[in-house]
């Protein structure tokens, strides 16, 4: 029997959800497969050893929406060309430009296309099962908008995150499976919050939880609420869920606060920092609450300037190309020229729930950018 040996982001909820469903795949071609969940923040190492990660007798590796290193790197990654069978599956949110997809070619390694991080998974997605997983997944990807989920539907989130943090490979097992309805048992339990500030721009709940019950906690008032940002504080930690992570820890860069750890799902993130008093919460979840956000960048390296800007506020390139542009989605995204006397400025402006795919978008081009805020 074939074996695939598969590595997947450790604590990111929609990850959780593809691996279940590419384990669904190979099960259904009688193919064995041994998972490995890494951490991303161990991305340079991940990278550096590779080969650890490669089944040693079919020599095949599926890497599921793992984000790269840096090209100097990768040229240094220690793979013979085509003696291993190792492809990569990436996701719009992954940063991967031509230069970086030549260099995986060379030592081997087949990039498919970016895709919607609800589906970096093989296989088709028009199934009843795998479309019913992946209308789950993009619920919780934070990039469409926070429509309401049904009481189901929110309980089975909740059992695959209670699940993952006490043992990620039977979460993987019982969405291969299809058992929902374990999910759905193991999603009863609630978070008890003792205090809840509700305001249009404010939302911060108080709970006497602490380690990975504050990542619940803060994931399930998110699924009932639908509302971003939100803070959680805790017995001896604070976490922010938002959809625009980058943002934030430009946002705790300037306050000084150093975050200790992260659970993603598709474009957002729950991160846990240092306990903070109601003051100091209220304070930084309006900073995060900020609805445009500046970003002054310069000219790209990889792409020519026109390029870009169709990337960003579309546009027709060469024989009439029409690119599908950030704007397209977020129609409330700006870019724009200021002059002084001596410079030129460009900027965008973009709402906070683009600002992931627009910082995306700049890392790809080549471009140098600054967060002004």
């Amino acid at each position: 029997m074939k074996m695939v040996s598969i590595v997947v982001p450790e604590n990111s909820l929609i990850d959780l959800i593809n691996a279940g469903l590419t384990l669904r795949f190979y099960d259904r071609k009688s193919v064995k497969t041994e998972v490995h969940f890494v951490k991303v923040k161990e991305k340079e190492q991940f990278w550096n050893d590779i080969g650890k990660y490669i089944d040693q007798r079919d020599h095949s590796l599926l890497i599921l929406n793992f984000p790269l290193p840096t090209e100097d790197i990768l040229r240094k990654v220690n793979l013979q060309p085509y003696e291993h069978s190792i492809v990569n599956v990436p996701s719009h949110l992954v940063t991967i430009t031509q230069k970086s997809k030549k260099i995986l070619l060379e030592k081997g390694i087949v990039s498919m296309p970016e895709r919607d991080v609800y589906k970096c998974f093989p296989g088709e997605y028009t199934d009843k099962v795998e479309k019913r997983w992946m209308n789950i997944g993009r619920a919780i990807s934070f990039e469409s908008k926070l429509w309401s989920i049904d009481e189901r539907t929110i309980r089975i989130i909740k059992g695959i995150l209670k699940t993952m943090g006490e043992d990620p490979h039977l979460a993987t097992q019982k969405i291969m499976e299809d058992d929902a309805e374990f999910l759905y048992e193991a999603g009863g339990e609630e978070i008890p919050i003792f205090k809840h500030l509700d305001k249009p721009d404010l939302e911060v709940i108080f709970s006497r939880c602490s380690g990975f019950d504050l990542f619940k906690a803060a994931f399930y008032h998110f699924l009932n609420c639908r509302k971003t940002p939100l803070a959680v504080r805790g017995e001896d930690e604070s976490v922010f869920l938002t959809e625009a992570p980058t943002f934030a820890y430009f946002i705790f860069k300037k306050c000084r606060i150093t975050p200790k750890e992260e659970i993603r799902s598709g474009q957002g993130a729950a991160i846990i920092t240092p306990l903070l008093d109601e003051t100091d919460m209220g304070i930084l979840i309006g900073r995060l609450s900020q609805t445009s956000i500046r970003i002054e960048f310069g000219k790209p390296r990889n792409v020519v300037q026109k390029t870009l800007m169709r990337r960003l506020v579309g546009g027709k390139g060469p024989k009439g190309r029409v690119y599908h542009s950030i704007k397209e989605k977020y129609p409330d995204l700006e870019v724009m020229h200021e002059h002084t006397f001596s410079t030129e400025k460009r900027i965008i402006y973009t709402p906070r729930n683009a600002f992931e795919n627009v910082i995306d978008t700049l890392k790809e081009t080549g471009t140098q950018f600054r967060i002004v805020a």
